[in-house]
């Protein structure tokens, strides 16, 4: 036999107007009781999939572009141990005009 869900597409929408209602903005997943949170990832996937079906304000244009623009300038983060890897491939010159433990960015061209 199927496992049943306690709460029905419905309800869950219903309670989402309701938080949001009561807010007075859109609810985040933290609005919601903790025994609701897993019954909307499994009806609606992502959480603003179900905001969208409750007929609520999903995030902006300009703030999912914010938030891509943050991504991109923390990207260099993920590229540090590249940066590291070509350092240590790069061919030591020896003496006073070593660029050698320079980073890449830094480095004089001959």
């Amino acid at each position: 036999m199927a496992a049943r869900f306690p709460y029905t597409k419905e309800q869950l929408i219903a309670a989402l107007q309701a938080r949001a209602k009561e807010l007075g903005k859109c609810p985040v997943k933290k609005d919601m009781p903790e025994e609701m949170k897993p019954y909307f990832k499994l009806t609606f996937g992502k959480w603003c999939y179900a905001l969208e079906a409750a007929g609520l304000r999903i995030p902006s244009r300009t703030t999912l572009e914010r938030r891509n623009r943050r991504k991109q300038r923390h990207s260099h983060r993920k590229k540090a141990p590249e940066a590291a890897k070509q350092a240590q491939e790069a061919p030591e010159t020896g003496g006073m005009g070593s660029n050698y433990h320079t980073p890449p960015k830094m480095r004089q061209k001959p």
